[in-house]
């Protein structure tokens, strides 16, 4: 107990300093991105940027007014949940490199957001599985770590928020199937966190992470494939004596299409967790997973 106690504060040391750290390049970062800046493609009602935009239809957001691209811009913002105070880190973080093959005075991509975007996304990630798992080991949380920041995971994130259709990209790179490429929508995926945290903070950033992430972990929550539940209470238990946990379900309720068990797991005639989930099999690893709790608590 003390010593998970020490790692826990160990932990949350750590987390101290990252933000820390964070919010001081933040505060630099932000200074190469002011507000209603000049090159901000949103704030120019230059007729030569219009046209030159609308005549190379880089991207859907080549339309024919400053009005129009904002209200195409703020349909994501809805989507995310969260509206930009700077505009400019929004467009910056959906720029992708190939836009200089088009146009070679464009001022900005969206590659140092990407960078930024990545740090705050495994931060997250590892600090919310520290927590949520703490009968894991290091080697197993690494493992469903990877799972959750992969790059198929990241193109599911993106592509939920359908955020290919956003991109400024170049001709070139969009017919060529850009908009639906893992690597250009995972990248754009970190880059739009990049964004979110120096337009707000990491805690908004955090609750945006997690909210897309949601499905990802509540699948990991059930049965981790790194870490079989049932498997790792049975090889306790049977290390202690040679009788199986054994699960009986306790209950069944709801319609036929939306069915909830309930169910628990007994060990030498003790009681060991209860679980809920929508199938069987989901009651009984929430119940192996609450035993395992209770036996490394």
């Amino acid at each position: 107990m003390i010593s998970r106690l020490t790692q826990i504060m160990k932990t949350k040391t750590l987390l101290k300093i990252f933000h820390q750290l964070f919010r001081s390049q933040k505060n630099s970062i932000l200074k190469d991105h002011p507000a209603d800046s000049k090159t901000n493609p949103l704030s120019s009602n230059k007729k030569t940027s219009t046209k030159k935009r609308s005549r190379s239809k880089v991207t859907p957001m080549s339309m024919q007014s400053p009005q129009e691209r904002k209200a195409f811009l703020k349909n994501l913002e809805n989507k995310i949940d969260y509206h930009f105070k700077n505009s400019q880190l929004l467009v910056e973080a959906l720029t992708h490199s190939s836009i200089s093959l088009d146009h070679a005075q464009h001022p900005f991509d969206n590659e140092r957001l990407e960078f930024l975007g990545d740090a705050v996304l495994q931060l997250v990630i590892t600090a919310h599985l520290f927590q949520i798992f703490p009968e894991f080991e290091e080697g197993p949380l690494t493992k469903i770590r990877t799972r959750l920041v992969s790059r198929t995971a990241l193109k599911a994130y993106a592509s939920n928020l359908e955020l290919g259709k956003y991109l400024i990209m170049g001709r070139g790179e969009e017919s060529s199937g850009g908009r639906e490429r893992s690597s250009i929508l995972g990248d754009s995926f970190e880059a739009l966190i990049g964004a979110i945290y120096l337009d707000s903070d990491f805690a908004r950033a955090r609750n945006f992470i997690l909210q897309q992430a949601a499905a990802h972990l509540h699948r990991v929550t059930l049965e981790p494939e790194e870490i079989n539940p049932k498997g790792r209470l049975q090889e306790i238990l049977q290390s202690k004596a040679p009788s199986p946990p054994m699960y009986e379900h306790l209950e069944e309720r709801g319609k036929a299409h939306l069915k909830y068990f309930r169910c628990r797991v007994i060990w030498e005639g003790k009681e060991l967790g209860i679980g809920e989930g929508r199938s069987k099999k989901e009651a009984e690893v929430a119940a192996a997973t609450q035993a395992l709790k209770s036996l490394t608590a």
